[in-house]
């Protein structure tokens, strides 16, 4: 199926495998969940002002808000605790696979692809495409999103 690697953990000695496939799309509905649900007043404010669907500055900034909050809230929960909300309940973390703790600039780059859903699925090939249970970007910037077996 794909390749296992195996970790220690040397605080608390718990195992870490690769996190399987439906614990990472269930937490990954979790969180879209989540963000819709932050996002919303600013889709309700947007069609208050606007009946027309045009490209105004208001719909232009509607759209990069959004991008960079759903960019944010990936990256820095992630960043500060390895987590997402949605990763929390299904007790799956993102880990750095080069030396040391997960980097800022990691979290982000792993996560550009979230911000379109044309992007995200592209990006999602590489879980199919090769072995291993990561998308490109994870590969690109050197990161495992693993599951904690204690």
């Amino acid at each position: 199926m794909y390749e296992v690697h195996k970790k220690i953990m040397p605080r608390n000695k718990a195992l870490m495998l690769p996190a399987p496939l439906w614990k990472r799309v269930v937490a990954y509905l979790i969180d879209s969940a989540i963000l819709l649900f932050i996002l919303s007043p600013l889709n309700v404010a947007n069609n208050k002002t606007s009946l027309n669907i045009t490209l105004s500055k208001g719909l232009l900034l509607l759209i990069v808000v959004s991008m960079v909050l759903v960019l944010a809230y990936w990256s820095v929960l992630e960043y500060l605790f390895n987590q997402s909300v949605g990763k929390m309940f299904m007790n799956i973390s993102v880990v750095s696979l080069a030396k040391g703790k997960l980097r800022f600039k990691q979290a982000l780059i792993r996560n550009l692809s979230k911000v379109s859903s044309l992007l995200l699925a592209i990006d999602c090939l590489n879980l199919f495409l090769r072995k291993g249970n990561q998308r490109y970007l994870e590969t690109f910037v050197k990161t495992e999103v693993q599951e904690v077996l204690e």
